[in-house]
């Protein structure tokens, strides 16, 4: 038994070309990425019994498209792949927490010890990484529709065959080859694209500090590269191509909000493991990322006394909700120890914010990081802007000091 695909031909480095996959060769890959493969599902669902599963399964997907890998280096990174996605799934359907951390570690630390050195730094512009958000929306925004939509569902959402090939019109057997096609155009795009003229740099030259080991990968393996590229950009809160702002406004809001009030500061440096995920939930509540949304009514409905008619614009205000005294006792205050905290700063209902899991997360991991390694933190100025948006609640700028 064996698999059969003609090698190809391509001017990349030499990679090790397999033209059959024989039943000796999948056992022996498998045998010898197993404990790898494992040790990564096993960081992101901290489980041995689920990883195990997981691996097993990511195989079995391997079998299936063995014939369309025509190299071992092709093999890896599918296998990698189809862990991560097979991990989003499981997290996905049992809503728990996935440990997104895992991802990078020794960077982000080492990162926050170059900025324990720092007298002070532009909060937003560390953090927020907002010139690469931009440069990588640009570029999926350079993609066909239906390249786009199968990128994103596939490498950042973790969908199924099946809900990618409803979503752009093709049949499941198909989103592989759509899959492998936009892989291969957004890498290009990257390449390519030249953002200054002056220099020449690419867009993947420029992207900045946040992307470097992906630009490193790129020169090796585009597919990984472009792995890391969506994960990162997930991680950043870029959720669906649309929510790294929100991310971010969380961040910075709920920074301004511990630094306006100390004695809640003073509280999470205590115990910053315990009360991160607390602490998360008030700066959602307090100071939402999103101040108000547009909806369209569906039909006629009677509100309040009022008629809203079918195709009515709607818009309703998330602050507000979030600070409802008939459902939040004392609701002008900060209070990182408020429970129940039942606020609406994903929205609600069908159109609860997708992203909502992975930006609890990140919310958490950046304020428990925050107090442990930044226990001074101040800003540096009263004098703060807002953007001028009726839908976000973003700060044009938050520079602070810590020492």
């Amino acid at each position: 038994m064996a698999f059969r695909k003609q090698a190809k031909i391509t001017e990349a480095a030499p990679v090790q070309a397999v033209s059959e996959w024989s039943v000796a060769d999948l056992s022996a890959l498998y045998a010898d990425q197993r404990s790898s493969l494992t040790q990564q599902a096993r960081r992101i669902l901290r489980s041995d019994a689920d990883a195990a599963e997981i691996v097993q399964e990511a195989f079995l997907k391997f079998i299936l498209a063995a014939p369309e890998l025509d190299s071992r280096d092709r093999a890896l990174a599918y296998l990698r792949t189809t862990v991560n996605n097979l991990c989003l799934n499981q997290i996905r359907a049992t809503g728990s927490r996935p440990n997104l951390v895992a991802i990078d570690t020794d960077a982000s630390q080492e990162r926050l010890d170059e900025l324990a050195l720092e007298a002070h730094i532009p909060f937003d512009t560390t953090l927020a990484a907002a010139e690469d958000a931009s440069i990588i929306r640009e570029a999926l925004s350079r993609l066909s529709s239906d390249q786009r939509t199968a990128l994103v569902m596939w490498e950042m959402e973790g969908r199924t065959t099946e809900e990618i090939a409803a979503a752009i019109g093709t049949t499941p057997a198909n989103v592989r080859h759509v899959v492998a096609r936009s892989r291969a155009s957004f890498v290009r795009i990257l390449s390519e694209w030249v953002i200054d003229e002056q220099t020449g740099a690419t867009a993947l030259d420029a992207l900045s500090t946040s992307y470097k080991k992906a630009t490193e990968l790129a020169k090796k393996s585009s597919k990984v590269a472009l792995s890391l590229l969506i994960v990162l950009v997930a991680f950043l809160g870029f959720n669906s191509v649309t929510g790294h702002e929100t991310t971010i406004n969380l961040i910075c809001n709920g920074t301004l909000s511990f630094i306006r009030n100390p004695d809640q500061w003073a509280l999470l440096k205590q115990d910053p493991a315990g009360l991160a995920k607390p602490a998360t939930e008030e700066c959602l509540r307090y100071d939402s990322p999103v101040k108000s949304i547009q909806r369209i009514a569906s039909q006629d409905v009677e509100m309040r006394g009022k008629t809203l008619r079918k195709d009515d614009r709607v818009r309703w205000f998330i602050s507000s909700a979030n600070r409802d005294p008939d459902a939040f006792p004392n609701p002008a205050r900060f209070d990182i120890t408020r429970h129940p905290n039942q606020h609406v700063a994903f929205g609600s209902g069908t159109h609860h914010c997708l992203g909502a899991t992975l930006a609890r997360v990140e919310g958490q991991e950046v304020f428990k990081a925050l107090a442990e390694r930044f226990p001074n933190l101040q800003a540096q100025t009263d004098n703060l802007e807002y953007q001028p948006s009726i839908t976000f609640r973003s700060l044009k700028s938050l520079p602070v000091t810590w020492h």
